[in-house]
C-alpha cells in the first residue's frame, strides 16, 4: 500500500494503490481520495487475464448526502482466442453515466 500526492480534474487528493485478490488473479488497483475532506473521487482497477485477457475498469464518484457514488464508468474487456490456427481479439466496451441518485 502506497500513498501519493495527486490530482482529480483541479482536485487535491491522496492516490492510494492497490493490489486486489482474487480466487484466480490479482489485479492492480488505484483510488483517488480528497486532500480536504476524504471524499472518494475515482477508482481504477487493471487486470490480466488467463490467455493475454485484460481489463480495465474506471470508475468517478460524486457526494450524495454523505455517501460516495458512482456518477460515471468505463470498463474494456479484452480476450484473446485460438480457433483454427487464427488468433482472434474480442474486446467488449462499457460507457455508463449516472444521475438522479436518491438516499432513502
Amino acid at each position: 500500500l502506497s500513498v501519493h500526492a495527486d490530482r482529480v480534474g483541479q482536485t487535491p487528493a491522496w492516490r492510494v494503490d492497490l493490489e486486489v485478490e482474487t480466487r484466480r488473479t490479482v489485479d492492480d488497483g488505484e483510488a483517488w481520495f480528497a486532500r480536504s475532506d476524504g471524499r472518494l473521487l475515482r477508482f481504477r482497477l487493471i487486470g490480466e487475464r488467463p490467455r493475454g485477457g485484460r481489463i480495465e475498469h474506471d470508475a468517478r464518484f460524486t457526494r450524495i448526502d454523505g455517501l460516495d457514488l458512482p456518477s460515471r464508468t468505463s470498463s474494456e474487456f479484452t480476450v484473446r482466442q485460438r480457433r483454427r490456427l487464427r488468433q482472434y481479439v474480442v474486446t467488449l466496451t462499457s460507457e455508463a453515466t449516472y444521475s438522479g441518485h436518491r438516499v432513502r
